[in-house]
């Protein structure tokens, strides 16, 4: 088994992380056949985890492999030394918090997609034919009373003059950019480059209500009279 003070210096390492104190691990210290095995779990979440194992010969390589890995859930690893060890839990420790930090991105992301399935599946994506003028001037115009409902969302929801301002002037870049292409481009590609946009205007949002009700104003956009496709 590994020696008593190479564990100490293990919690000693665990305990230097800003993010971490020592208590926040389990470890794990066995040996079978000349070999001796140490596993770290992170308590938090038991699947993260770092393993290695010592040789009877300690000049030879040290293997192991973590979970997450720098790039893979999981990665197998080889080390030089029980100070290259040391260096591998503290690298470990900081791909854990690099999940923390991710977490709400792809709950946001995964929220996104949400709300764009929601969006497309009340619409026509995959038509290939193309918008008449007609059809066009009348998207153009229900595009107008969109974005002054929308505006209307934003201004009373948002409090923060600089964020306010910044959001409406996206909205208008999006609106002036569909209106643009609403001929240029086949129906089912202009659909989903709608749905996408109105996924960004609702996704930091500040209440259901106004996601509801956005999502609804721009089904009505679409739909509120038959067009190509529909």
């Amino acid at each position: 088994m590994v020696r008593d003070s190479v564990l100490v210096h293990i919690k000693q390492v665990l305990g230097s992380h800003l993010r971490f104190e020592e208590f926040d691990f389990n470890i794990l210290n066995s040996s079978d056949r000349g070999r001796s095995e140490v596993q770290i779990n992170y308590l938090g979440k038991p699947q993260y985890f770092i393993v290695f194992e010592i040789l009877q010969d300690s000049s030879a390589s040290i293997f192991g492999k973590m979970s997450p890995g720098n790039i893979k859930d999981v990665e197998n690893f080889s080390v030089e030394g029980i100070e290259a060890v040391y260096e591998k839990i503290i690298d470990w420790q900081s791909e854990i918090w690099a999940e923390f930090e991710l977490d709400p991105v792809i709950r946001m992301q995964n929220e996104q997609q949400k709300i764009l399935d929601e969006i497309l599946g009340k619409f026509d994506t995959f038509s290939k034919e193309y918008f008449s003028a007609e059809e066009g001037e009348e998207l153009k115009s229900r595009l107008d009373e969109m974005e002054k409902n929308y505006r209307d969302i934003i201004e009373n929801l948002i409090s923060d003059t600089k964020e306010r301002e910044e959001r409406i002037q996206n909205l208008e870049n999006d609106i002036e950019t569909l209106k643009a292409t609403v001929t240029a481009v086949n129906a089912g590609f202009w659909r989903r480059s709608m749905a996408s946009k109105m996924v960004k205007w609702v996704i930091n949002k500040e209440n259901q209500d106004g996601v509801k009700g956005l999502i609804d104003l721009g089904s009505q956009v679409i739909t509120g009279q038959k067009l190509l496709g529909e």
